[in-house]
């Protein structure tokens, strides 16, 4: 008996979810439902670090999370290191993590899974003027979002996969045409399951042209990444609001270059 499948989202969530569906339950049928197909899905065109953070992930056993991060990032790497890693659009960047605070270590990755972990030393901070109390280095994957997305849409479709137009306001609007509905519309998330509740992480995101050094900056809600392929660098504040404030209002371009030029001098 086969089981239908709709994703309804066609963002590297939604695809990335019905490719894993499709591996993982050999007799069934996913549809991905959106309004929109290709780059059009993507917040950013820029790049995307994985990060082993279980921190970030609440709401769940910590065991689990951290499972969940070892599978996906083994999967990762192993996709960077392959051949399929260019067209993909996966590769490896190094950068640092600054943190203020040793008990809470929110952006730590899982040193056991990334890459030359090493926690700068005072006399490495000093060499580097770095001021912040805490400085780790690390290598991860970096995700070039258009090749992705485009690698995702290739193997879902050569897997069976099919497409349907449409725009859902509602998951309600669904009942009846699959056995199972699995919501990956991010931003869209509150719409359609009706729910007022539901918290969104907000960001504001500004990119600039500078020929610099790649190397990808983190604290607690500030990072600066950058492109795999262009000199551009994403700079993106973020914070998770009250379920009833989803819009950024206290953020602006020159506060997030004043955020950047604090951590790379050489930005001005």
């Amino acid at each position: 008996m086969q089981l239908g499948v709709g994703v309804v989202g066609a963002g590297i969530v939604g695809l990335s979810t019905a490719i894993n569906i499709q591996r993982l339950i050999k007799h069934s049928q996913v549809t991905v439902v959106a309004d929109s197909f290709g780059a059009d899905n993507l917040k950013e065109d820029g790049t995307v670090l994985f990060l082993p953070v279980p921190s970030r992930v609440r709401g769940l056993d910590p065991v689990t999370v951290s499972e969940w991060l070892v599978d996906s990032y083994k999967h990762h790497n192993k996709m960077a290191d392959s051949p399929e890693g260019s067209e993909s659009g996966q590769t490896f960047m190094s950068g640092v993590c600054f943190y203020t605070d040793t008990s809470g270590q929110q952006n730590i990755p899982l040193q056991s899974l990334v890459r030359n972990f090493h926690i700068l030393t005072e006399e490495e901070k000093t060499t580097l003027n770095y001021t912040w109390d805490h400085v780790c280095f690390f290598d991860t994957v970096a995700v070039d979002q258009v090749k992705y997305l485009r690698w995702l849409m290739k193997e879902f479709r050569e897997n069976g996969g099919k497409l349907v137009y449409r725009t859902v306001n509602a998951l309600q609007e669904l009942y009846g045409m699959f056995d199972v509905v699995v919501n990956c519309t991010g931003r869209r998330t509150r719409e359609v399951l009706v729910d007022p509740y539901f918290t969104l992480c907000v960001s504001r995101t500004v990119q600039v042209e500078r020929h610099l050094h790649k190397k990808f900056i983190l604290d607690d809600h500030f990072s600066m990444i950058p492109h795999v392929n262009t000199h551009r660098w994403d700079l993106t504040w973020s914070r998770e609001p009250k379920a009833t404030d989803i819009i950024l209002d206290d953020t602006n371009g020159k506060f997030l270059l004043h955020l950047a030029k604090a951590k790379r001098p050489e930005l001005e």
